[in-house]
């Protein structure tokens, strides 16, 4: 069984220095943004957002349901959560995806 790791430890994996840290937010954006795919684009991306969709909400879904689904899921529910910080700053409900963005 794998073990758990924590935000800390989840963030230096992904950064190369710790939470917190001089260089962290610098590390974060080179490897994204210099990442050769997608996918390797989402494991620097945010890693304290990443941290918590994944523990919080991923890893849950996937004892419920495939894999694919959980996937799609996790996604969705990022999306609402900043749909809901986007609408509570503008102060009318707003929707990326019903803007065209996705």
């Amino acid at each position: 069984m794998a073990r758990k790791l924590s935000l800390r430890q989840y963030v230096k994996r992904r950064n190369g220095v710790p939470l917190g840290a001089s260089g962290s937010l610098t590390n974060m954006l080179k490897n994204a943004l210099g990442a050769n795919n997608f996918s390797q684009f989402w494991l620097y991306w945010n890693p304290i957002w990443g941290y918590y969709l994944a523990t919080k909400i991923q890893k849950p879904l996937t004892q419920l349901l495939p894999h694919s689904i959980a996937l799609i899921l996790t996604f969705s529910i990022s999306e609402l959560l900043h749909d809901l910080a986007v609408s509570s700053i503008k102060k009318e409900v707003f929707f990326f995806a019903h803007r065209g963005f996705l």
